[in-house]
């Protein structure tokens, strides 16, 4: 089992700035489907590690906001270019 700091520190070894490889957008943004799009791009502008106050006991003390750069273009969902920031907490 792992622990919440090995946990952070997986995190924080897969995110790393610039535009992502592709296939790799599975590890790099799990909300968005975005693999069956023909055109696309994403980028981490942004990885900012923050204090975290624990909501529950297993929380770990420390978060991380990631800030994405989208731009791809769906066939049957058309284009989706924009900023998405999304914050991981590890518990």
């Amino acid at each position: 089992m792992k622990t919440n700091e090995m946990k952070y520190e997986q995190i924080k070894s897969k995110f790393k700035l610039g535009i992502q490889n592709s296939d790799d957008w599975g590890l790099s943004l799990y909300i968005l489907p975005l693999v069956s799009s023909k055109k696309k791009t994403i980028e981490i502008l942004e990885i900012k590690e923050v204090p975290q106050r624990k909501i529950v006991p297993e929380m770990f003390d420390k978060a991380f906001w990631i800030t994405y750069k989208i731009n791809a273009d769906f066939e049957s969902f058309g284009k989706i270019d924009g900023i998405l920031k999304v914050r991981y907490l590890i518990y």
